[in-house]
């Protein structure tokens, strides 16, 4: 064991690309499974459920200070904490707690009805409005009788958590039979969204009016044919626009998979479709995985369980890339303490991102770019020393729509765009490691 971590603390001490460094304070195995992970209010501890307890550990070194037993054990739990940081909200099985903070001691509790006949029912996740006393709760009732005879139904319920009551069903008609597993609120409590299996929508919910908002189709379901239906992994509203979501996941676009949507992508409300696809197609992709923002939105942490990467968000690109493969169920941000908390089934990993350790000049990949906007032709005049340089291009939604090699030793790289409709056009130039963004207008 001891081998092993001294080789994760190397690997992950190398961790430095263009712009930053990710830098390894500790790592932490519990011993049991862990379910669970959410920063205290004061950011200098964070609460863990595992598999037979609540730990309470520092940030700074990871160390448990305090144990409570849980009453039960399921294979479930999910906690938020209210705005007011008075209270702990659990969810497992069939039960919603209401929990006091500093004991964790159990100040309310709210159990299912009983289902049907052959019925079982749990909580899967639960999300907690910043704005009103609510929990939204994403729960699922499942037939247990004779094959064929049932089917499983999922729901979005709204719970009051100061009374834990019922409040209504916000469920959007026809996915009542859909599997989901992920929601997300805006810090505005504006918005609900969530995105299902299979045949994929992001669907999104206008919390003042609790109906459905729109839909925006991600991916059909080839599953009956042969091939694969969407897997969504994680969704995040951004902090700093409520009408703009972060999502990550596997979308198939094709039966055969030859055409796969796969990483992390951001879709607008406003304009109701993916506004860019950089990190989710092309040689960009990371995968699915989980994220959290980091430097007021400029950048983000990801991982998808294989590597770590930190995406800077105004230049689209990955700054920072490393292995550590146990970092592939949740991922953490404390602004107050600028820390990063991740874990895995077991492990528990804390970082912090240094900007700007390690800096090395971002090449000039090309000189000048002309005409733009352009009607047909635009030419790139290259400053590059790698034997091979590529290109992608990307539509204004930022979905890939060509890619090539450009010559060896070209000193002017010219992109015939004549074909292309009237529109914007972003162009990627990978020269190594290296990769410049730029805009091009396309116009008659």
């Amino acid at each position: 064991m001891k081998r092993f971590l001294i080789f994760v603390t190397l690997l992950l001490a190398s961790m430095s690309l263009q712009a930053g460094e990710l830098v390894f304070h500790w790592n932490k195995i519990c011993e049991n499974k862990i379910f669970d992970m959410e920063l205290m209010p004061d950011n200098d501890y964070f609460v863990v459920v595992t598999a037979n307890e609540f730990q309470v550990r520092k940030t700074e070194d990871g160390e448990i200070v305090k144990t409570y037993p849980k009453m039960v054990d399921y294979s479930q739990y999910d906690i938020e904490f209210t705005p007011d940081s008075n209270y702990l909200i659990m969810s497992y099985g069939w039960v919603i707690e209401k929990r006091n903070v500093e004991d964790l001691s159990i100040v309310k509790s709210y159990t299912m009805p009983e289902p049907e006949p052959n019925y079982s029912q749990r909580f899967l996740e639960i999300e907690i409005d910043p704005k009103r006393p609510y929990i939204y709760a994403l729960q699922v009732k499942w037939w247990d009788g004779e094959p064929g005879l049932g089917i499983s139904e999922y729901r979005v319920i709204v719970y009051n958590y100061e009374t834990l009551e019922k409040v209504t069903d916000i469920t959007p008609t026809g996915f009542e039979n859909k599997v989901y597993e992920h929601i997300a609120i805006s810090k505005d409590g504006k918005y609900l969204s969530f995105i299902n299996q299979g045949e994929s929508y992001l669907v999104t919910i206008d919390l003042s009016t609790q109906k459905e908002l729109q839909k925006f189709k991600i991916c059909n379901n080839y599953s009956d044919g042969g091939g694969n239906g969407g897997v969504p992994v994680s969704i995040k509203f951004s902090e700093l626009n409520s009408e703009k979501i972060y999502f990550s996941g596997n979308f198939p676009q094709s039966i055969e998979g030859t055409n796969t949507n796969n990483g992390l992508f951001i879709y607008s409300i406003t304009e109701n479709k993916i506004i860019d696809s950089t990190f989710g197609v092309g040689n960009e992709r990371v995968f699915e995985g989980f994220f959290t923002f980091i430097e007021n939105e400029e950048r983000l942490i990801f991982s998808n369980g294989f590597q770590m990467f930190v995406i800077n968000l105004t230049k689209f690109l990955k700054e920072v890339s490393g292995g550590i493969y146990y970092i592939n169920k949740q991922i953490l941000y404390s602004k107050s303490k600028d820390v990063i908390v991740g874990r895995g089934v077991k492990h528990i990993t804390k970082l912090t991102y240094k900007n700007g350790s390690g800096i090395k000049p971002e090449p000039e990949i090309y000189k000048t770019l002309y005409p733009n906007p352009t009607t047909g032709t635009v030419n790139i005049e290259l400053d590059c020393t790698y034997n091979k340089m590529q290109y992608d291009i990307f539509d204004s939604n930022g979905l890939l729509i060509n890619s090539g090699l450009i010559e060896n030793n070209l000193s002017i790289f010219q992109l015939d765009l004549s074909n292309y409709s009237n529109s914007i056009y972003f162009i990627k130039i990978y020269c190594g490691s290296d990769v410049q963004t730029f805009k091009i207008i396309k116009e008659n």
